[in-house]
């Protein structure tokens, strides 16, 4: 194995892809053995499974065809009624504008009118229902189905009294109600004696079925519970460690690291504002760099709507006879105002000595997903402008200077560097090659964004994806395709980790700098970083920690107090806000002439904040080990008037829990002393998929929304006007370089 990664995206393809791919294999094939599944017996199982499976689709599609026979009768009935009222009206056309009537009643109007307009509201509706939720096209069918039914029984009765209504007509449409009428009884004798039995008969049937799938199921995950119990922390971590050992992954990232982290690279928790939900420390040769997630908040103006529906009558003349004519008219207004909004931000930080002055940005360049004659035509076109700014920066005394690969510049930006010497010291030819052939090729291509700040790298990448590894996500009942799953969970994982760190690994001097003190003084007398601490308060359900009254996400925010031994004190601060509902009156001119005063509500927030003690304490133990010690007696006993209720868990070999209350130095001392794990015994009666089930849903409600979803709508007369969904999207701030811009542009 080399020691260094000369062409990353070559190597990837011809050695790292297929050989993480074979370590996850062999690893899945060593938990199994340790589980000892019967793996025949759990594929009969399954099969069983997914036979029921593919019965109970059948009774669902059987249900779907009796209700639609059931609908389709009432469609018929409807249409039919809507014929009958088109009938009624066809002598308005004859006798009404013969010029022998009596003036024509708005009546007349709105009966000549209702039967198209209805008719082709109740086929748009029929039509475009079927793509949408199936309960609200029911309603849709009902309510304008009786609305035609009702109307075409007015226009009927309304017709036949009316004088123009000849004998012959009178007789056609009477016998069309009659037919109409013998259908309608029909199709309720159909519904309510043949058809509603038939839907009876296959739920009774379907529940039946999805009994017996039950107990199959229960079947199948206590046949894989064995395997599911051995899934642990870090999975995706140490198979990448195994397939590239110059990569070193940490279990979890200590307090004297990241103090170690700060001194020599300058590299900080974030802001009031801003908190660690996931993070994965490693190093290459030295060089530290972390995977975060964080869960940003900031403020942005919301916009809030409310509406009012005016009407209003006008008259005017037409042949000598007066009309009235009806108008409705919509006013809206709006009203902005501050409101949090909440999203997440996934990025890679990498500390390397190697260019320590330097500072430079760059930005995806869509041109790479071109073809090759419009990237020459790209790079002709900027390498004009690169000359220029070179010009430029020679006559102002700064540093630019054009580099002899004018596509690599053209492509790979940076143009904005301050240090041309250190600049040229990362991007040798050997670089500029890896960069461009990662740029415009796939995976993933040029999707990736630098900032380099003296020994800090930033980068962020579009694919970066919040991949998750807490073990629950491999729990499965099917052993086939809990291996499929496995290896292709954690070969996404690999990807996008490896292409994450990429473009630095492009870069040969960023591996061949090895950090001269990577040694770290044991200075800090705790056990974990605040990055850590934030990261568990994180995975608790935030309704354990939030402020009573908070209706958006929270930001944690974590507090040292003391460490005892191995475990940690910590204050959590959630901050978050609470809202109030306002109405803003707005007045507007409408059609009719007239000011009218139109409602807006909406929310104004205030902050709020709601403290919380955890303790953290290191445990060395696979998550097995937790999973069947931690329902014993003496594990409920050290925590026991310690705890909040269930509110303590177990992740990457730390044990945490939500202090009942304020704890001394030598309540914590005893704590210290009752939890070993050593010591607790084993429970043989453990319902382990019970346990499995819990801890799965426990996941599930930890994870925080983003943008408008993280806000609570407030209950109240005073509704919030809820508006269409919106992906929220970190603003990101960028200088424009202003000698790349086209004179016609400036």
């Amino acid at each position: 194995m080399a020691e260094m990664i000369f062409e990353p995206l070559k190597e990837y393809n011809e050695h790292y892809k297929n050989e993480f791919r074979k370590n996850s294999e062999e690893y899945f094939d060593s938990l199994n053995k340790k589980a000892n599944i019967d793996v025949a017996i759990n594929r009969e199982t399954c099969k069983n499974i997914y036979k029921l499976d593919s019965y109970i689709e059948t009774l669902d599609k059987k249900s779907k065809k009796v209700n639609k026979t059931g609908s389709s009768l009432y469609h018929l009935i409807v249409f039919g009624m809507l014929f009958a009222a088109i009938l009624a009206i066809i002598p308005i056309g004859k006798y009404e504008f013969s010029g022998d009537a009596p003036e024509t009643s708005i009546m007349n109007i709105m009966m000549i009118a209702f039967c198209p307009v209805f008719g082709l509201i109740y086929l748009l509706s029929f039509s475009t229902g079927k793509k949408g939720d199936p309960k609200k096209t029911k309603v849709v069918d009902i309510v304008f189905g009786t609305i035609i039914i009702v109307l075409s029984i007015v226009t009927i009765a309304w017709r036949l009294s009316h004088k123009s209504f000849g004998d012959d007509l009178k007789t056609v449409l009477i016998v069309v109600l009659v037919v109409i009428a013998l259908l309608s009884i029909f199709s309720l004798l159909l519904k309510f004696i043949l058809l509603n039995s038939m839907i009876k008969k296959i739920n009774s049937e379907k529940t039946n079925i999805e009994a017996k799938r039950k107990i199959e199921l229960d079947k199948a995950y206590n046949q894989m519970a064995p395997l599911n119990a051995l899934y642990d922390w870090n999975i995706p971590a140490t198979l990448i460690q195994k397939t590239i050992p110059m990569i070193q992954m940490d279990k979890i990232l200590d307090a004297n690291k990241a103090e170690y982290l700060y001194q020599k690279y300058g590299f900080k928790v974030g802001d009031e504002n801003t908190s660690t939900v996931a993070m994965q420390s490693g190093s290459i040769y030295g060089n530290p760099f972390m995977i975060c997630t964080d869960y940003k908040m900031r403020m942005a103006n919301k916009t809030y709507t409310g509406s009012v529906t005016i009407t209003w009558t006008t008259t005017i003349r037409v042949n000598g006879r007066t009309q009235t004519i009806p108008h409705v008219q919509v006013l809206t207004a709006s009203v902005s105002a501050p409101a949090p909004s909440y999203s997440y931000d996934s990025y890679l930080v990498y500390g390397c000595e190697a260019a320590p002055n330097l500072n430079f940005s760059r930005s995806p360049n869509p041109i790479c997903k071109k073809s090759d004659k419009e990237i020459k035509k790209y790079v002709e076109k900027m390498d004009k402008k690169l000359t220029k700014k070179g010009e430029k920066a020679l006559m102002k005394g700064s540093s630019y200077q054009k580099l002899g690969n004018t596509e690599f510049e053209a492509l790979f930006g940076g143009t904005d560097r301050d240090n041309e010497v250190e600049f040229r010291m990362l991007f040798t030819p050997l670089a500029q090659k890896n960069l461009l052939n990662l740029m415009k090729s796939e995976p993933y291509g040029d999707d990736f964004r630098i900032n380099k700040r003296r020994c800090l790298n930033y980068v962020r990448s579009y694919h970066s994806i919040r991949y998750s590894q807490d073990p629950t996500v491999f729990i499965g009942f099917d052993y086939e395709k809990a291996k499929s799953n496995f290896i292709s969970y954690n070969e996404k994982f690999f990807k996008s980790f490896y292409f994450e760190l990429a473009p630095l690994l492009c870069i040969p001097l960023y591996q061949e700098t090895k950090s001269k003190e990577y040694i770290y003084d044991d200075k800090l007398k705790c056990n974990f970083s605040m990055y850590e601490y934030e990261q568990v308060a994180n995975s608790y359900n935030q309704n354990i920690l939030k402020h009573p009254q908070s209706i958006t996400g929270n930001i944690y925010k974590a507090e040292r107090l003391e460490s005892v031994g191995n475990t940690d004190k910590v204050k959590i601060h959630a901050y978050s806000f609470r809202g109030e509902k306002r109405v803003t009156y707005v007045n507007k001119l409408g059609g009719d002439g007239r000011i009218h005063t139109i409602p807006v509500y909406w929310i104004e927030y205030f902050p709020v904040a709601n403290d919380t003690e955890l303790l953290l304490s290191k445990t060395d133990i696979s998550r097995q080990e937790y999973t069947v010690k931690s329902h014993s007696e003496k594990f409920a006993s050290a925590i026991r008037n310690i705890a909040k209720g269930n509110a303590y868990k177990y992740e990457r070999s730390i044990f945490s829990l939500v202090a009942l209350s304020s704890l001394s130095t030598s309540d914590i001392s005893t704590y210290n002393t009752n939890l070993d794990f050593n010591a607790f015994e084993v429970n043989s009666k453990l319902d382990l998929n019970k346990i499995l089930d819990e801890e799965l849903k426990e996941t599930e409600t930890s994870l925080q929304k983003e943008g408008d979803d993280a806000l609570v709508e407030i209950q109240g007369d005073a509704k919030e006007i809820k508006e269409d969904q919106i992906e929220s999207v970190e603003e990101v701030k960028e200088e424009v370089d202003l000698d790349l811009v086209d004179d016609d542009e400036e």
